[in-house]
């Protein structure tokens, strides 16, 4: 029988360990309660997790912050993986009268630039075929670098993540089982055979289910604003919401989006990822190593009369005295 495994730089003695990863979350997180640990901060941690004949180094990254508990003597390490770098990078220019300034540049080209900025230099993306700056020079300053190239994802729906081995990637996928429909450069399609998910999930490994449908998060017109007036309004009927109702979500662009092309491409391609409602499942299974966010995973469940590909959302690994449990929040 295979036994619990978990070891941690600089702490011989761990009495848990929780790591969360979540499509929502620009860093994946780790917490690890100990007794004896020679970690401080800015050290470099990694996690192995799982068990003796099956485990894996599942995090890599920084410790942020330390707590000790008394009486009970416990210290509480909290760690955030590579992309805290971008979080935590400020850009802000020393001569108010010498900014960051582009043009024509493209949305990949301008992320990656930015990421490096922060030491981020390992980058891969999908192409966007998405220029800001077309007629106009835009500056930045004044703004965390990660928030900057979130907003930038956001205006195309893309995303933006960081990777175990600390390589950036900036590429469309969107927080739901994808069906490539869109148009959209790199929309592919996830709804595939059984065999294209990452890992299956059956009844017989789950400890526990929870199947949800919302329309909470859905947004029937999108309003866009970019520079000197041009704007542009995505709409749609919605079969979720009264005849004729729409519920509005706007983004104010106006620093950056100078084309109305782009603004037209803005509006699009939101309205195509809000208008929709949210499928959502949380399962509670014994602990895999190998499972991730933002995998495709095969969900086998008879109770929730269940067999399809979901979306990995968000992933928490949770290590203890009462064993290791993976948590999963997904999407369809």
């Amino acid at each position: 029988m295979s036994t619990l495994y978990c070891t941690v730089t600089g702490t011989p003695k761990i009495m848990a360990v929780s790591i969360n990863s979540s499509h929502g979350s620009p860093t994946t997180s780790a917490i690890i309660t100990t007794n004896s640990s020679s970690l401080d901060i800015g050290d470099s941690v990694s996690i192995d997790m799982g068990y003796s004949d099956n485990h894996a180094v599942i995090f890599s990254g920084y410790v942020k912050q330390i707590e000790k508990n008394v009486p009970d003597n416990l210290y509480t390490v909290t760690c955030a993986d590579k992309m805290i770098r971008a979080v935590d990078y400020f850009i802000a220019a020393e001569d108010p009268n010498n900014l960051l300034t582009y043009k024509n540049k493209t949305a990949e080209s301008l992320v990656r630039d930015l990421m490096a900025m922060s030491g981020l230099t390992s980058f891969t993306y999908d192409q966007t075929y998405f220029t800001f700056g077309v007629t106009h020079d835009f500056e930045i300053n004044n703004v965390p670098c990660y928030d900057y190239c979130r907003t930038i994802a956001d205006i195309l729906t893309w995303h933006l993540w960081c990777d175990i081995n600390g390589q950036v990637h900036f590429e469309n996928r969107k927080p739901y089982v994808m069906t490539g429909d869109t148009g959209q450069p790199g929309d592919t399609t996830d709804e595939r055979p059984e065999g294209y998910a990452a890992h299956t999930i059956t009844t017989g490994i789950s400890l526990n289910a929870t199947w949800s449908k919302s329309e909470k998060d859905l947004r029937n017109r999108v309003i866009v604003y970019g520079v000197d007036g041009i704007h542009a309004t995505a709409q749609a009927s919605s079969p979720y919401l009264p005849s004729g109702f729409y519920k509005t979500v706007v983004a104010d662009l106006q620093s950056i989006l100078d084309s109305q092309s782009e603004v037209d491409r803005t509006a699009s391609y939101n309205l195509n990822l809000l208008n929709r409602l949210t499928y959502g499942m949380k399962i509670n299974t014994i602990g895999n190593p190998a499972i991730t966010a933002r995998e495709i995973l095969r969900i086998k469940n008879t109770y929730l009369g269940v067999d399809s590909n979901w979306y990995s959302y968000g992933c928490e690994h949770q290590f203890g005295s009462d064993g290791y449990v993976t948590s999963l929040d997904l999407r369809q």
